[in-house]
C-alpha cells in the first residue's frame, strides 16, 4: 500500500464531523448521561456510545473514498 499525502487539513475538511464527534464527548465529560444524573433529556451511555461509533465510521469512510457523504458500501468497521 503506497502511502499518499493528503492534498487538504483532515480537520478544515471534515469540520463538522469532528465538532459532532467532540459534541458527544463534552457531553459525556460532563456526564449528561441519564443514567447518571437521572435526567430524561440527556442521551443514555450506549446511545452516545452508538452516535460515536456512527460518526467515527461515517468520517473514516468519507477519507478512505474522498467522498463528501457517507456510502453505505464503505467496507470498514461496523
Amino acid at each position: 500500500m503506497a502511502n499518499k499525502k493528503l492534498d487538504y487539513l483532515i480537520s478544515d475538511k471534515y469540520e463538522k464531523e469532528l465538532l459532532d464527534i467532540d459534541y458527544i464527548l463534552e457531553q459525556l465529560e460532563k456526564e449528561r448521561v441519564s443514567e447518571l444524573n437521572g435526567a430524561k433529556t440527556d442521551g443514555s451511555l450506549s446511545l452516545y456510545a452508538k452516535k460515536l461509533r456512527e460518526e467515527i465510521v461515517s468520517l473514516l469512510c468519507k477519507i478512505q473514498t474522498g467522498e463528501d457523504e457517507y456510502n453505505n458500501e464503505c467496507s470498514l468497521i461496523n
